[in-house]
């Protein structure tokens, strides 16, 4: 209650798989629950939920990522996860907090995220409110450190360990690598 007024979530995602009938059925949910939150505590002038189903140009995808004082990645399971990275990179104010599932890969190369658990709706709810609550000083210094991990584990990094690691296996497994 406190935040009415002052917190607005964006959630920013475009839909897929709209050809399956459970995607749309989920989607529908989502708009329903979504409409709820909004009446019960919206106002006449603010909504504490924007939801943007359709499919952003990239410039607005950064502008988002620059002013949101935070960033929630919570997926139940995921490969590396560039969303997180992005936030992170875009930040050049060096300021922000960025919330991951440890779910998700970014969650062992980012570890000053705050790390909750999606499926534990009362720390997750806990770790929105440390993020907005969050001193500057501890965001900054968060965010430093985060977006130093981003620049070292670039694309040339993550395909130069990648190398050794299929060499290292291939040795172990003595056989010899071949060319495609």
């Amino acid at each position: 209650p406190e935040y009415i007024g002052k917190v607005v979530f964006i959630q920013a995602g475009v839909m897929s798989r709209t050809d399956i009938d459970a995607y749309q059925t989920l989607s529908d949910q989502v708009d329903e629950e979504l409409e709820k939150v909004n009446s019960r505590f919206g106002t006449g002038d603010w909504l504490p939920i924007m939801y943007l189903p359709d499919d952003l140009p990239a410039v607005t995808l950064a502008a988002f990522r620059r002013m949101a004082n935070f960033c929630v990645v919570s997926s139940l399971h995921d490969g590396m996860n560039l969303v997180a990275k992005e936030y992170v990179a875009s930040r050049f104010d060096e300021d922000g907090v960025l919330i991951l599932s440890p779910f998700t890969g970014a969650a062992s190369e980012l570890t000053d995220a705050v790390i909750v658990n999606p499926y534990a709706e009362e720390q997750f709810a806990t770790a929105i409110c440390e993020a907005v609550e969050m001193p500057y000083e501890m965001r900054h210094e968060r965010m430093l450190r985060m977006r130093s991990v981003v620049e070292e584990n670039n694309i040339y990094m993550w395909a130069a360990r990648l190398f050794v690691d299929l060499m290292q296996s291939a040795r172990r497994s003595r056989r010899p690598i071949r060319s495609l």
